[in-house]
């Protein structure tokens, strides 16, 4: 598991279920982590990344935005690189 202060160097913000898009971009997010198949499409097609978490609800969501990662060690390590 991913410890709080290993992504200590960036922004992190928790939001409810509600339209996120707007959200997204008043906060200006470079990544947006979503597990909800209909949030990540609405991100992704509104210019936002999203790491999608898998899930057999999501898997067939596809979209040039939207990259699929396992755990928060998964996205860890992507974050690290970029």
């Amino acid at each position: 598991m991913v410890g709080k202060n290993e992504l200590s160097s960036i922004e992190i913000y928790m939001l409810g279920i509600d339209y996120k898009i707007d959200k997204a971009k008043e906060l200006k997010c470079d990544i947006f982590i979503e597990d909800n198949p209909l949030n990540a499409l609405q991100l992704a097609q509104g210019g936002v990344r999203v790491f999608l978490l898998e899930a057999n609800y999501n898997k067939d969501i596809k979209h040039d935005n939207i990259t699929k990662v396992k755990d928060w060690e998964h996205i860890k390590r992507l974050i690290n690189n970029m």
